[in-house]
């Protein structure tokens, strides 16, 4: 094999601010290979190094071992036994295995198929940008439900360009390990500037919506007692799912008052309600899986009275185990009723499913609504972002959306809320059932919460401001 005796050698700065001697030649086909380092910040010895590398016939890289392709340089990525980036962060501050699993879906379905058959040091700045602005324009590759994963007929989606950028954000990071093991000399992703986000609108509730929400209705007409007479399997069906359906009403509205993610109050157990604050210090994910949250730090959120005495009925039903449970403690409900909750009682107040949509009123938006209410109250950042658990003071800002001529309307908000004219809130987590007298009277099960009916309105403020005198004078 015949080489060009000679070389090119050029400075690079280095990210750390080291200047690193990189040479370029040519090679057997007489193209010009890409620059590689000689690990010299002195030209001379730099010089020295490549002198010595065309004598030993070892100029060029490809003459020192076979360059990978990135398919070969893929393989066994994203599996714990054979990534070595993941075997680094096994006892370190590691990944999910859910967001493990995203990588891997988005190295198959898009990195590989545009940069597989292409080698490691040939992949070009040029090539990543090709391939980051031309993920908009795919459309997604499956969906969850569909036989066979593939898109029902006229339910193709564009990828998002948030989603194009974390599925660039995967071939960086691969591509900087490939750096790390000396396979390439720099990593041609970081120069290539991410696409502009598009962010999601949340037209959050008004304080008089949310209001209007959580105010008391009627009872549904399923019967939630127990009897003789309703053993019947389908009647059981139906108390089981209109008593599932109010603790998913009860879990928004915790939700609304706290700020909590939906998979955190799934995740609320009994053993985590205090006095006067709420523990948080775990969720209930997707998966079914019990685990820290998702900044996994543990936060207390101060919470009124009036959900707390309704927790701790809830916690006389399931002990210390899932607050939010049909199946006494074991497991929570679940976020398909979380959010059909939402909508029902969104469409309570006139909103449908499309302005629902519009407004992108998910369950996350709970977090939005008490976010702004925070700030709206003048509760200081520190404060608010302790409370709803963000990372950055950028986030508390991203949640926040607040219209300052509505500043008078949130005073007291959470009260406000949950304090309704007039004031019925009944228990709804006990079960009764006669007791056989002439006197209509009903008979307590000695294992369920007592019913709790308020006197009313002033009664109710009455104590609410006691407890706070209480409170406040220690």
């Amino acid at each position: 094999m015949r080489i060009k005796a000679s070389f090119t050698l050029f400075p690079r700065k280095m990210a750390s601010g080291k200047v690193i001697y990189y040479y370029q030649c040519y090679d057997e086909n007489g193209e010009r290979i890409t620059a590689h380092s000689t690990g010299e910040s002195l030209k001379t010895l730099a010089k020295k190094k490549c002198d010595q590398l065309l004598k030993e016939g070892l100029l060029i890289p490809a003459q020192r071992k076979k360059i990978m392709t990135f398919a070969e340089f893929a393989k066994g990525w994203w599996d714990w036994d054979t990534c070595k980036y993941l075997q680094k962060k096994k006892n370190r501050k590691g990944l999910k295995q859910e967001t493990i699993d995203t990588y891997k879906r988005h190295l198959r379905n898009w990195i590989l198929p545009f940069f597989g058959k292409k080698r490691l040091d040939r992949i070009t700045e040029e090539d990543c940008e090709m391939f980051l602005t031309g993920l908009p324009d795919q459309e997604t590759k499956r969906r969850k439900g569909k036989a066979g994963g593939v898109l029902a007929p006229g339910a193709a989606k564009k990828l998002k360009t948030s989603t194009a950028n974390v599925i660039f954000g995967v071939f960086r990071l691969m591509m900087k390990q490939a750096v790390k093991e000396h396979l390439i000399p720099f990593n041609p992703g970081d120069a290539v500037e991410e696409l502009t986000a598009e962010g999601k609108v949340v037209d959050i509730l008004s304080p008089a919506e949310a209001k209007q929400m959580f105010a008391p209705e009627v009872k549904s007409n399923v019967p939630l007692l127990t009897g003789p007479e309703q053993e019947q399997r389908e009647k059981w069906e139906l108390r089981k799912f209109a008593f599932a359906h109010e603790l998913a009403q009860f879990a928004n509205m915790v939700a609304a008052i706290s700020g909590m993610r939906i998979g955190e109050v799934l995740g609320l157990k009994g053993s985590c309600v205090y006095d006067t604050y709420i523990r948080v210090a775990a969720q209930y994910t997707v998966k079914g899986e019990y685990r820290e949250t998702k900044t996994k730090n543990v936060r207390l959120v101060p919470t009124t009275p009036i959900i707390i005495d309704q927790l701790n009925k809830l916690k006389a039903l399931n002990g210390n185990e899932f607050l939010f449970s049909d199946d006494g403690g074991a497991t929570p409900i679940t976020r398909y009723m979380f959010n059909q909750a939402l909508s029902s009682g969104l469409s309570k107040i006139g909103i449908d499913e499309t302005e629902k949509k519009q407004r992108n009123l998910t369950p996350h938006a709970w977090r939005h609504f008490f976010n702004t209410t925070l700030r709206a109250n003048n509760v200081s950042d520190a404060k608010a972002q302790s409370i709803i658990g963000h990372a950055t003071q950028s986030m508390t800002e991203h949640y926040t959306h607040f219209d300052t001529l509505a500043f008078a309307e949130v005073k007291d908000i959470q009260d406000n809320i949950l304090l309704q004219e007039p004031v019925k809130q009944a228990d709804r987590w006990a079960d009764e059932a006669p007791n056989g007298n002439d006197t209509g009277e009903t008979a307590r099960r000695p294992d369920r919460a007592r019913r709790y009916i308020s006197a009313g309105r002033h009664e109710t403020r009455r104590a609410l401001m006691v407890q706070r005198k209480k409170h406040r004078h220690g």
